[in-house]
């Protein structure tokens, strides 16, 4: 997950016009922000982000247009576009031989709730020809916020179909343990918030108890928002699986992030 940008306020005076050009002329780009893997000392995966590449405002955040998409209702075909650019990134390209795992790309609560999500994966997935462990799918806290029994069955077919999930943005919302118990997640992701909180009081403490309640269940880390090697030593010395963030890199363009594997990961 990411919050990136600065007002700019022709651009959100004009949001909804800019959004549905952008779905409809294809300004919709995906940049990759790779993930590093402790362990190993390599990037194991990465995480997709949408950005709009306008031709009169450029680069658009998703701060920006992605709460417009859902009020709007531009939230499904938004995610539909972002859904078969990933499929499309990894039948292009030979992800072992980039040193990935897996792409992550988030799901919006919507998407979730529509029943024809699997569907629409499955689809892609027979076009692409793509392996669904080679996809990780991002869910956040608000969608827990909001589960229903479309959402639960969407779950279960997913993971039936082989394809793995994530809880992002862990820390801001109302999950505890015990809700991230009893749901089939394979990582979760520590929100930036609670690196930062590492400076004060007790944040270090409860971060560190986060993490050793997380691995105690099962599931692997990822620590969000790490942008200085004083938060990348202190997140090794917590024993967190993966490290994102841009102490290691920016969200990249398609090209770029390739060029960033294939120099970093030889």
């Amino acid at each position: 997950a990411e919050i990136v940008g600065s007002p700019n306020y022709a651009v959100e005076a004009n949001i909804g016009e800019i959004l549905e050009r952008a779905i409809k002329q294809g300004y919709i780009k995906m940049y990759y922000q790779p993930i590093y893997e402790v362990s190993s000392g390599a990037f194991r995966s990465a995480e997709a982000l949408a950005r709009i590449i306008d031709p009169k405002y450029g680069m658009i955040s998703p701060a920006i247009f992605i709460p417009e998409a859902e009020v709007q209702g531009f939230i499904i075909p938004l995610g539909d576009l972002v859904l078969e650019q990933v499929f499309e990134f990894i039948a292009r390209h030979d992800l072992d031989e980039l040193g990935l795992s897996y792409i992550e790309l988030n799901l919006s609560v919507a998407q979730c709730m529509e029943k024809s999500l699997p569907d629409k994966i499955r689809a892609l997935q027979e076009k692409y020809n793509v392996d669904p462990s080679r996809v990780n799918l991002e869910i956040t806290e608000t969608t827990f916020e909001n589960i229903n029994e479309v959402m639960v069955e969407n779950v279960d077919k997913l993971i039936g179909m082989g394809y793995s999930f994530s809880l992002d943005d862990y820390g801001t919302g109302y999950s505890n343990i015990q809700r991230v118990n009893h749901i089939p997640l394979k990582i979760v992701k520590i929100d930036k918030s609670m690196l930062d909180e590492t400076a004060t009081g007790n944040g270090r403490i409860i971060l560190e108890h986060t993490v050793r309640m997380m691995k105690s269940i099962g599931k692997e880390l990822v620590a969000e928002g790490a942008e200085t090697a004083n938060d990348v030593n202190l997140l090794r010395a917590l024993n967190c699986d993966y490290i994102q963030g841009y102490y290691f890199s920016k969200p990249l363009p398609a090209v770029d992030f390739v060029s960033f594997l294939k120099q970093k990961n030889k």
